[in-house]
C-alpha cells in the first residue's frame, strides 16, 4: 500500500484526517512540531504533518509547506493537502507551492463534509444548511472569511485557472469528459461540489481514472473517501464506553465549545474553570477536581490578546505534569498546538475516530508520554461531544 501524506494548516485537522483511516485498522501518525522529528523510513503508513500555516502570511506559508513536503514526499505517496472548510487560510498558495514541485498530474479540491453538514453547491461553500458568509465564521475576528465561494477563494491566492465541477455533472456521468478535456493542460486544478459521501467517492473515483498523481485538497470528508477506496468500508465495531479521568484545555472562542462544556456539566461528567489573561502573573489554582475541564479567555481590556492566551496555556499545560488522571482532552487547533508545546510533545499516534471529529491516541514523547489525548476543532461537534471525549476507551 503506498503511504499517504498529510499536510494540515492546523494541528486538530491534522488528527481530524488522520483518524479517518483509523477505522480501517491502520495506525497514524500525526507529527505536531515543524522540527519533524520524524524522518522518512520511520513513517507510518499515514503520517499527518501539522504544517501550523493557517494564519500565516502567503511567503511564510509557502515556505512552510515546501519544507514539510521535502521533508515527507516518497515517490509512493498519495498526498493530502487539508484545507479548511470555512475557507480561511493559505489553501491556494499552498497547492500553487506544491505543484511547482511537478510531482502531480492534477489537483482536486473537495472541500465538503457531508456528516458534519458541511457541503458544496454550485461551487459555494455551505455549513448547517446556510452560506458561508451567513454562519459564524464571517465574523471571525481572528480567522476573516474573504469568500464563499470556494473557486473565488482559491483564485484570489493561486495563479491557477480553477476549472469547476458541479453536482449535476458528477450525478448524470458527464464528469470523466470534463476530466478528459484537460488531460493536456499543465495540472489543471478542479473544484469539485459534494453533498453526500457517494458524491465524494465518485469524483474521486473519477479522476484517479484520468490522473494517476493527484494533489488532494480538502478536509476529513476527503480523507474518509480516501480511506475507503483505498481499503474498501470499513468494519463497524460496537463501541467501548468508560469514563476516564481527564483534564482538559481549551481556548476556543467558539459558542458552540461553551455548549458542548456545559453539556457534559449537566451530566455530572466534568466541572470547569475560568482563567483570563490578567492573571498571567499570578499563581493558578486550577485542575484541583477529578475531571476539569480549564476554560483560558479573553477580557474586555485584551480584546486582541490571542499571544497573551497561548501563552497562558503553556504555563497551564505544564501544571500537567505532576497530576493523576488518564487522558488529556484539548479543544482548539490553536490550544492544542500550545499545550503540545509547553509539554514537550512532538509526536501522536492516532488510534479512533470519535463522533466524526475528534481523535484519540497517545502522546509519544514530551512530558506525559504515553498519556492518552483526544482533541477537536473548536468550531465542531455536536452538543454531546465532549461527553464522547471522555468516555470512549481506545481499540
Amino acid at each position: 500500500m503506498n503511504s499517504i501524506i498529510i499536510l494540515a494548516d492546523d494541528l486538530t485537522g491534522a488528527c481530524d484526517c488522520a483518524a479517518q483511516f483509523t477505522k480501517h485498522g491502520v495506525l497514524a501518525r500525526v507529527v505536531v512540531s515543524e522540527e519533524l522529528t520524524l524522518q522518512k523510513e520511520a513513517c507510518h503508513t499515514v503520517c499527518s504533518y501539522n504544517v501550523d500555516s493557517r494564519m500565516l502570511s502567503e511567503q511564510m506559508a509557502k515556505d512552510a509547506i515546501r519544507k514539510v513536503f521535502q521533508k515527507a514526499y516518497r515517490d509512493d505517496s498519495h498526498v493530502i493537502l487539508k484545507m479548511d472548510t470555512a475557507l480561511r487560510g493559505n489553501a491556494g498558495y499552498e497547492i500553487d507551492a506544491l505543484l511547482r514541485f511537478k510531482c502531480f498530474d492534477a489537483c482536486i479540491v473537495l472541500p465538503a463534509i457531508p456528516d458534519l453538514s458541511r457541503l458544496t453547491l454550485n461551487g459555494y461553500q455551505y455549513i448547517d444548511g446556510k452560506l458561508l458568509n451567513e454562519t459564524f465564521f464571517a465574523d471571525d475576528r481572528h480567522n476573516h472569511v474573504d469568500s464563499y465561494r470556494v473557486s473565488d477563494f482559491i483564485s484570489m491566492q493561486s495563479k491557477r485557472e480553477t476549472i469547476p465541477i458541479y453536482l449535476n455533472a458528477i450525478r448524470d456521468g458527464d464528469a470523466p469528459e470534463i476530466f478528459k478535456k484537460h488531460q493536456n493542460t499543465n495540472c489543471p486544478v478542479f473544484v469539485s461540489d459534494a453533498e453526500t459521501n457517494d458524491d465524494i467517492d465518485d469524483i474521486l473515483r473519477m479522476s484517479m481514472v484520468f490522473y494517476p498523481r493527484i494533489l488532494f485538497v480538502g478536509s476529513l470528508g476527503l480523507s474518509s473517501s480516501l480511506g475507503r477506496i483505498f481499503y474498501g468500508m470499513p468494519e463497524m465495531k460496537a463501541r467501548r464506553l468508560k469514563k476516564r479521568t481527564v483534564r482538559g484545555i481549551t481556548s476556543s472562542i467558539y459558542d458552540v465549545t461553551a455548549r458542548q462544556i456545559a453539556k457534559a456539566q449537566s451530566e455530572g461528567l466534568i466541572k470547569y474553570s475560568k482563567v483570563y489573561v490578567r492573571e498571567a502573573n499570578s499563581e493558578i489554582s486550577v485542575f484541583s477536581g477529578s475531571n476539569e475541564i480549564v476554560i483560558v479567555g479573553d477580557t474586555e481590556t485584551h480584546l486582541d490578546s490571542s499571544d497573551m492566551i497561548q501563552e497562558m496555556v503553556k504555563k497551564l499545560a505544564k501544571k500537567l505534569v505532576n497530576q493523576d488522571f488518564e487522558r488529556l482532552l484539548i479543544i482548539g487547533g490553536n490550544t492544542a498546538q500550545s499545550v503540545l508545546h509547553g509539554l514537550g510533545c512532538k509526536n501522536l499516534q492516532i488510534e479512533l475516530q470519535i463522533s466524526h471529529v475528534a481523535a484519540l491516541g497517545v502522546m509519544l514523547d514530551g512530558a506525559l508520554a504515553g498519556k492518552e489525548i483526544v482533541l477537536k476543532g473548536g468550531s465542531v461537534g455536536a452538543e454531546d461531544i465532549v461527553i464522547h471525549m471522555i468516555c470512549d476507551e481506545r481499540k
